[in-house]
């Protein structure tokens, strides 16, 4: 259950959501995102990550989400990335797609 659901009195800013709370897919896609594009342009990955915090923060401030939810969904965002990363560089060593 979503906190707009279950906790009285919640200042709703959003829409009030039905769906499933844990993990948060808003925080999973930003931090996918920001481990991809880090990966690429390192001199901005403090700028990647700042703008995914704030956005897994904004949907507990939203009432969407509890901050285990967010938690979650940025550890399985970044891990599911770092697999793929990993797995890119290995078909890149082997089939040589960037060169």
């Amino acid at each position: 259950m979503r906190p707009c659901n279950v906790v009285e009195n919640v200042h709703l800013l959003v829409g009030n959501k039905t769906s499933w709370s844990m993990p948060s897919n808003h925080a999973a896609n930003f931090f996918a995102v920001a481990a991809v594009l880090s990966w690429f342009y390192r001199k901005y990955r403090v700028y990647f990550y700042s703008l995914s915090a704030l956005v897994a923060y904004s949907r507990v401030a939203v009432g969407v989400h509890y901050p285990f939810d967010v938690l979650a969904g940025a550890l399985l965002g970044y891990i599911v990335a770092r697999v793929w990363l990993y797995l890119f560089v290995r078909a890149d060593k082997k089939y040589h797609f960037l060169t």
